[in-house]
């Protein structure tokens, strides 16, 4: 896992990591905690693939959670409960644009 900030997170951070990676995220839970993450690489969506095949569904999640963090209001890294809830949300940051398919 590369560094991540942990801390409030300014506006100014916000638009550096727009800079840096493009697409960003912020991932927040019920009790306050937030997570800011990147889009996931294809290379890295790949890569998990393989716990995909072998349906390790949570370790998938935790892979592009773990290699996408940028930063955290609260240091959860720890607590692998609220870990896996943030990692459950991935998939939603990979899928995030529609695409609609229409029979002519």
């Amino acid at each position: 896992m590369s560094k991540v900030f942990i801390g409030e997170v300014t506006p100014e951070q916000v638009e550096m990591f727009k800079q840096q990676h493009k697409v960003v995220h912020k991932l927040k839970s019920d009790s306050g905690v937030y997570a800011i993450v990147r889009r996931p690489t294809m290379k890295e969506i790949e890569y998990g693939q393989t716990m995909l095949a072998q349906n390790k569904f949570i370790s998938y999640n935790k892979h592009l959670f773990d290699t996408c963090l940028l930063a955290l209001n609260e240091d959860i890294r720890e607590d692998e409960y609220k870990v896996n809830a943030f990692a459950s949300q991935m998939m939603m940051v990979v899928e995030i644009e529609r695409v609609e398919v229409e029979k002519l």
